[in-house]
């Protein structure tokens, strides 16, 4: 099971890595985008810390 969690972990920062990118090509309405980008990305960071640090409690056997 530990292994599904690091992978997980590892996918969402490549997904987030992605959206980053995606991110910096908009050139119009960046501010609109910049507002619901900032609260994703915050969410997905506090969930990622969470999980990390719930990780042990994921072992089942």
């Amino acid at each position: 099971m530990s292994h599904q969690v690091e992978n997980t972990l590892a996918e969402m920062d490549a997904a987030m890595n992605k959206l980053k990118a995606a991110y910096e090509d908009i050139k119009i309405r960046r501010e609109f985008f910049g507002v619901h980008h900032k609260v994703l990305t915050t969410a997905v960071a506090r969930l990622t810390v969470e999980v990390a640090d719930s990780q042990a409690g994921f072992e089942f056997g």
